[in-house]
C-alpha cells in the first residue's frame, strides 16, 4: 500500500514490512550473496534514527529489531492514529498496559522524516 505525505513523499505504510515502491527505489529485492545482511543492516539503520529522531518528542521507543518500530506515545495524548491518517501515513495503534503506542513499519530515510515531520506537528498543534 503506497501512501503519499502532503508534500508528496511515500510514507511508511503499516502492516506492510517495506513498501513495494521504497524496495524497487532502493534496488530490491537484494540479489547476490551478501544482499539480504545489507538489507537487514539498512533497516536497522533506519529503525534506530527514526527511534532517536521521536524520542525527543516524547515517544519512547520499545525494545526490538523487527522491521517496525514500536513506540508509546507521549504520556496523555492518546491515539495518534488519525492525525496521521489525515497526514498520509498509515500506522498501527495498540495499548499496552495504559498507555497508547504506535506499531511505525520502517522505510526509506525520506519515509523516518515523514514520519517525524508528521508527528512533530500534530503534536505542536495540539499542546
Amino acid at each position: 500500500m503506497d501512501r503519499r505525505t502532503s508534500r508528496g513523499r511515500s510514507a511508511s505504510c503499516a502492516p506492510t514490512s517495506a513498501s513495494r515502491t521504497w524496495r524497487s527505489q532502493a534496488g530490491w529485492p537484494p540479489s547476490g550473496k551478501g544482499r539480504s545482511e545489507e538489507l537487514v543492516r539498512f533497516l536497522l539503520r533506519e529503525r534506530d534514527r527514526m527511534a532517536a529522531a521521536l524520542s525527543p518528542l516524547g515517544f519512547r521507543p520499545l525494545p526490538g529489531a523487527a522491521n517496525f518500530l514500536a513506540l508509546l506515545s507521549p504520556e496523555g495524548r492518546g491515539d495518534l492514529t488519525e492525525p496521521l491518517r489525515e497526514a498520509g501515513i498509515y500506522v498501527i495503534a495498540f495499548t499496552t498496559g495504559a498507555r497508547d503506542a504506535l506499531r511505525v513499519a520502517i522505510g526509506t530515510p525520506e519515509d523516518t522524516d515523514a514520519v517525524t515531520e508528521a508527528l512533530s506537528g500534530i503534536l505542536d498543534r495540539h499542546r
